[in-house]
């Protein structure tokens, strides 16, 4: 077909991700219209004529190959039986986290024009982040442009993927105009899920936010404060060492038992709990099997003790 005509255009209607690569590289333009209904011939149309400037962006991100999936490994699994081993990173967030090259990545799509974007500013007030970039139609044709924002958080102390879309726009643009792009994320869609709590959580700190036109084409970025919630896991005697001391208040009573323990001898677990090497071992022990060391303090009314000193 390319042969007889180069400039052809390859419309694709599908119901699922399929492999573009590597036909895709040989045809000048490339359609995807995924499911089209019944009026799907004349939509299509009106988009190969420009009678209609698309401005669709992609839900999914299209693999170089279909191993490259984060689920690859563990789909369709056995017996019945699937393992999600991927875990968060599931899409866009597993390419990005193995950084994987990609056809297309997740958000993309083009449109007979053209945009720029300027800096991106960013506020947190009353449970909204609120970010605010222009943006400019630079072609010659009115189009639509979807803003999108991703957020990380670096240094996180839980995981997480590279980043995470938490919100977009789709705003319409006359050529040559300018707008003021307004994108609010609520602060409760920042938070993850901690399993020793049982609740979702807001993890303090300085977020990245990125805003772009896809996931792999992200134009500024800037970075808001976002206040934290209480995430303080109560401590109990099955807590370990090394989370006890992790503990602002759990390190301080523990301290001063281990102080106490010094004082009347310093031999046994006192003793052991000075030397460096020891105490890394001794930091994954939970509290109350220490009660089974030679000269431990922490016999089980001691570890009850602690436990509702360190919690009260």
């Amino acid at each position: 077909m390319l042969a007889a005509n180069p400039c052809t255009v390859v419309v694709l209607s599908h119901g699922a991700v399929v492999l573009t690569t590597p036909w895709d590289r040989a045809v000048p333009a490339l359609v995807e219209g995924w499911l089209l209904g019944q009026a799907g011939g004349g939509a299509v149309a009106d988009v190969l004529f420009g009678i209609v400037n698309p401005s669709g962006r992609l839900t999914e991100t299209i693999p170089l190959k279909l191993a490259h999936h984060p689920s690859h490994l563990d789909f369709p699994g056995e017996a019945s039986h699937v393992r999600y081993g991927e875990g968060i990173h599931v899409g866009y967030r597993g390419f990005d986290a193995r950084e994987q090259e990609v056809a297309y990545p997740f958000g993309f799509g083009l449109s007979y024009t053209t945009f720029a974007y300027g800096d991106a500013t960013a506020t947190a007030a009353d449970g909204v982040i609120e970010v605010r970039v222009p943006v400019t139609n630079t072609g010659s044709r009115d189009g639509r442009e979807v803003v999108q924002v991703y957020a990380s958080l670096p240094g996180s102390a839980v995981r997480r993927a590279p980043r995470e879309l938490k919100g977009f726009a789709n705003v319409a643009i006359a050529a040559g105009h300018t707008a003021d792009v307004v994108v609010r994320i609520a602060r409760d869609d920042l938070a993850y899920w901690d399993p020793r709590l049982r609740r979702w959580a807001v993890e303090g700190g300085d977020y990245l936010l990125s805003v772009g036109a896809s996931s792999r084409d992200l134009r500024t970025t800037v970075t808001v404060a976002v206040p934290g919630d209480d995430t303080r896991v109560p401590l109990t005697a099955e807590s370990t060492l090394g989370e006890w001391l992790a503990d602002p208040k759990g390190g301080q009573v523990l301290g001063q038992a281990f102080a106490a323990a010094a004082a009347q001898g310093g031999g046994g677990l006192a003793g052991m709990a000075a030397d460096p090497q020891i105490f890394t071992f001794l930091s994954g022990v939970p509290l109350i099997r220490m009660s089974a060391f030679p000269g431990s303090p922490f016999t089980a009314e001691a570890v009850a003790q602690l436990v509702a000193a360190a919690n009260s």
